[in-house]
């Protein structure tokens, strides 16, 4: 019988699930050589280093024990503002 895989911290993480699987065809992928041979360059915006999205009424949710708080803070927190600025959600709104 293999044994469980537990944490520093003792959580046992056999039954957790990493979604991703590597990129493929990245050799066809535009560099940023590309985009300077193709005058794209100067259509990109200014990116501010950085930008809190979070507004004075927002509250994190909890994720139990379900091990996704990187996944859930990105994926959802993100959405739930994009969605509460164009007006799809209300602030008490959950998705």
């Amino acid at each position: 019988m293999p044994q469980k895989k537990k944490t520093k911290k003792g959580v046992n993480t056999k039954n957790f699930i990493l979604n991703c699987e590597p990129s493929v065809g990245t050799e066809n992928d535009w560099t940023y050589e590309d985009a300077i041979a193709f005058d794209a360059v100067h259509l990109l915006p200014i990116v501010p280093s950085s930008k809190d999205l979070r507004s004075s009424w927002w509250e994190i949710n909890d994720q139990k024990s379900i091990g996704a708080c990187v996944g859930f803070a990105t994926a959802y927190g993100v959405l739930r503002w994009h969605y509460y600025k164009a007006g799809k959600i209300t602030k008490d709104g959950l998705m």
